[in-house]
């Protein structure tokens, strides 16, 4: 995964139900965890953006470059 690419956040890393959420790849930060700068949209809402490992997000769809 790389910026600019929609991702969503893999429920099954989580209790919690993120199913609906739709999230944008703004950052990457490279290291053993991989991680990822993620702005969320949420019901057409946008949220704030959080730090997360690239292991606990599901590409929905790529950038093409």
């Amino acid at each position: 995964m790389k910026v600019g690419d929609l991702v969503e956040y893999n429920s099954a890393a989580t209790n919690w139900d993120y199913g609906t959420w739709i999230g944008l790849i703004i950052q990457d930060i490279p290291g053993m965890a991989d991680f990822k700068i993620v702005k969320w949209w949420h019901n057409g809402e946008e949220r704030p953006h959080q730090l997360h490992e690239g292991a606990k997000l599901k590409l929905l769809t790529a950038k093409k470059t």
